[in-house]
């Protein structure tokens, strides 16, 4: 039997139960009144006039008592400690560039990093110079620990004579991976 059949029947027969109480002083109720019933039920249709091999009521269903829950005394009651939050590390604000500062005998190289809290790394300085005397390479780097603000990661200061150029590379690493690179040409 289908739900849709089987809730119906249980309408039916619960109409057919209301009206046999209610009236069951003043007349007896016949199996053919019953299709004639309008039960009326919040949110539920009407029901319509049901087969006659479904005319008969099925039988009453008998719902055992609950138990009575087991009661605990507060002495056997253990607090359950809560977890921990998750842990949630949120991304490193941070930014890097190469200052270049001229000085009377040529430029000064400072490599710069803006964070937002204190952190620890490596980072690597390489500044090529090239020029009519031919090109040569500066690398300078190291481990830092650094708070939050801004920190100049360490200071080159190099001649740069007349049609001589420069390039500078800055990469920042932490946790095995660059996090940072700035060029300068």
């Amino acid at each position: 039997m289908t739900s849709h059949l089987a809730n119906r029947l249980t309408l039916f027969s619960a109409a057919i139960a209301l009206a046999a109480c209610s009236s069951a002083q003043s007349q007896e109720l016949s199996p053919a009144d019953a299709p004639n019933l309008a039960v009326v039920t919040q949110g539920a249709p009407p029901l319509e006039a049901v087969p006659e091999d479904l005319a008969e009521a099925p039988p009453p269903l008998v719902v055992p008592e609950a138990a009575e829950p087991a009661l605990l005394a507060p002495e056997q009651l253990t607090p359950q400690p809560l977890p921990p939050p998750p842990v949630v590390e949120t991304p490193v604000a941070m930014s890097c560039h190469i200052d270049i500062t001229r000085t009377a005998n040529g430029v000064r190289i400072t490599p710069v990093m803006l964070v937002d809290r204190a952190m620890a790394g490596e980072y690597l300085l390489v500044i090529t110079k090239s020029g009519p005397d031919g090109a040569s390479d500066i690398s300078q780097g190291g481990p830092f620990d650094t708070a939050y603000d801004d920190a100049a990661l360490s200071a080159s200061e190099i001649s740069l004579e007349r049609g001589a150029h420069l390039h500078a590379v800055l990469k920042i690493m932490a946790d095995g991976r660059v996090i940072c690179r700035d060029t300068v040409s």
